[in-house]
């Protein structure tokens, strides 16, 4: 039972250093609207200090056993906070923030790309891959389900927030070069 603890532990320690990372490159404050009263605490318009939430939560989900009966409730609430955060992060990204590290990250789409894609191209692309997000949101929810249940990972549930992380940011930098057509 250790072996799968430890190894949701470094995923989420991974996830988390990723999300503070991202997260310098925010600006210092965000709409308190973005995050959920329900799901967060802190009443904060610094992003900082939802993401401080977020460790402190998984801290003491770390320190819980599985079978207490407040484990599954609060890796429920950490997994819909990383959510919450991670979305965040892709609104406030600008979009040309976006683009470039769509760009950077595929090293396929160049200025000539973008002029050679026709807007229909564009759409279809876009279409597509919001089918891919329903896709991820409906893994992930499956995931989380089984983890409710006691018969899923915990590391199988940030990897899905990860895939949807990705997708999102593809679908932002599509949106950004439909806007600029």
């Amino acid at each position: 039972m250790s072996p799968p603890a430890h190894s949701f532990q470094t995923v989420l320690e991974q996830l988390l250093t990723r999300l503070r990372n991202e997260g310098r490159q925010l600006p210092k404050t965000l709409p308190r609207a973005w995050f959920s009263d329900e799901l967060f605490h802190c009443r904060s318009e610094y992003s900082a200090d939802y993401l401080r939430e977020i460790e402190e939560n998984a801290r003491t989900l770390d320190k819980l056993s599985p079978q207490a009966s407040s484990y599954g409730y609060l890796s429920q609430r950490v997994e819909a906070q990383l959510l919450a955060y991670t979305q965040a992060i892709l609104r406030a990204r600008k979009p040309a923030a976006n683009s470039r590290s769509a760009t950077a990250r595929s090293g396929q789409s160049t200025k000539q790309d973008s002029a050679r894609k026709t807007l229909s191209t564009l759409h279809q692309d876009l279409a597509e891959h919001h089918e891919y997000e329903r896709r991820l949101q409906d893994n992930l929810r499956e995931a989380q389900q089984k983890a409710v249940t006691g018969t899923g990972k915990h590391d199988v549930i940030i990897k899905c927030q990860q895939r949807l992380l990705r997708c999102q940011r593809a679908i932002a930098a599509i949106e950004k070069k439909i806007e600029s057509n």
